[in-house]
């Protein structure tokens, strides 16, 4: 298109609408570089607006396009280029050069980077964005007002935190959104991905109680649904990670716990709850609670398991097939001492 104008043979001078969209090429195709090439392009764009090139000019769109390219991106520095993006369209839209005043879709994929980031620190610098978005809000600004996505991407940021406080951080946060939403101020109300992703929490944090802690908000979504609230109809995922958090527990019940919670999935589905039909992940974590148990019937216990798995047409995966090893393994152990 270029070449084209420029030889004079064809009236193809591109617009902000071509360079956006080569940008959007570069930002969904993952290629190692996409993100630094969105980026140049964005740059080749911005310089020939300022040469005087009007058709050019860039937008929020144009930056937009960028920070979502960062946010694909697995470079270790994408966090701190798309906050050097943000950064940039607040100091153009304050000298007046353009129009790219950062809306709430700027902020949420700043927040997703730092999200995604796993770097130290990145779920605490996630929150402080959330905070930043909110006091602009709360100060006038309109565009940049939270929204459930905002608040769920943080929460996403300590889910995969290794702090030692991301539960408690991840349900104070949870507990902000209903309180948002219920005064009327924002639409934070949460989601069953909200809920998922605190119990997701709890299940990899080990800490004392996680495994209860994890059921308790299990129930409150089970409660919350029959009240009424019917996005917070629990899913697989949610019983998923439940069981999770008991087969990473080291109390007595864990096993009864890890397999009640399979058999009510089992209910549910057979009452035609497709969203609660168990998968090879439902069972693999109840037979990895009976491994780690050391329970005497264990053997029993797995080979129940194993074939409610097949009954229920889930093929075994590799870590089934070790667990159906030990499983014959200490069937023959006690038979052999009867």
């Amino acid at each position: 298109m270029l070449k084209h104008s420029e030889s004079g043979e064809l009236d193809t001078k591109p617009n902000e609408v071509c360079y956006n969209t080569v940008m959007n090429c570069w930002a969904k195709s993952r290629q190692q570089g996409g993100a630094e090439r969105a980026e140049a392009i964005l740059e080749e764009m911005y310089n020939d607006f300022v040469r005087g090139n009007e058709s050019v000019k860039p937008d929020v769109r144009s930056f937009n396009t960028v920070l979502d390219a960062w946010s694909r991106s697995a470079s270790p520095e994408a966090p701190q280029r798309a906050e050097q993006i943000l950064s940039r369209m607040l100091k153009h839209f304050a000298s007046g050069e353009l129009d790219t005043k950062p809306n709430d879709v700027c902020h949420t994929t700043v927040i997703k980077c730092w999200a995604k980031s796993r770097q130290h620190g990145a779920a605490k610098r996630a929150e402080a964005l959330l905070e930043e978005m909110y006091n602009a809000f709360v100060h006038g600004n309109e565009s940049v007002k939270p929204n459930v996505r905002s608040f769920t991407t943080v929460l996403d940021a300590w889910s995969r935190s290794a702090s030692p406080e991301a539960p408690q951080r991840a349900e104070q946060i949870l507990s902000r959104m209903r309180q948002h939403f219920e005064s009327g101020e924002l639409d934070t109300k949460p989601n069953v991905v909200s809920y998922n992703t605190v119990i997701n929490c709890w299940a990899k944090s080990r800490q004392q109680g996680a495994a209860d802690r994890a059921e308790a908000i299990l129930r409150e979504m089970q409660d919350r649904y029959k009240a009424g609230d019917k996005v917070l109809k629990p899913d697989v995922i949610s019983y998923n990670s439940v069981i999770l958090a008991w087969s990473r527990s080291r109390q007595p019940e864990s096993v009864s716990k890890a397999e009640s919670l399979l058999n009510e999935m089992l209910i549910l589905a057979e009452a035609g709850d497709k969203k609660c039909v168990p998968d090879e992940r439902s069972y693999n974590s109840v037979l990895s609670a009976i491994a780690a148990s050391g329970l005497p019937d264990y053997a029993f216990r797995s080979g129940k398991i194993i074939k409610t798995m097949k009954d229920n047409g889930i093929s075994p995966d590799q870590f089934t097939r070790k667990a159906m090893e030990k499983f014959t393994k200490g069937l023959g152990q006690s038979r052999g001492d009867r």
